[in-house]
């Protein structure tokens, strides 16, 4: 099923044209990645689009926080995760100690 979502759609035709797959099961392949891209969460999506991402706790509340940069832009996710760090004074380490 995997190999359904990475053909084009050119080919993809073919295959249903020939019967070797039928439309409903070219549908159920892309479900099927979109549901796991949503079950592994957003980061996911973002390694998928090979793009540079920081996640983090925010605080002490149970929300977390992601930033995304642009394409070769780790640098920018970095100084973003820092300037975050040190306004929340918040490190990661303190919340699994206490």
């Amino acid at each position: 099923m995997t190999k359904l979502c990475q053909m084009n759609a050119a080919d993809t035709a073919t295959t249903i044209r020939d019967g070797k797959v039928s439309a409903r099961d070219v549908v159920e392949a892309h479900l099927a990645r979109i549901d796991a891209i949503k079950a592994n969460g957003m980061q996911t999506a973002v390694n998928y689009l090979n793009l540079p991402a920081v996640d983090g706790p925010h605080g002490r509340s149970p929300m977390g926080i992601q930033i995304i940069g642009r394409r070769f832009r780790e640098d920018m996710c970095l100084d973003a995760a820092e300037v975050i760090q040190n306004a929340t004074s918040v490190v990661a380490k303190e919340l699994w100690v206490g």
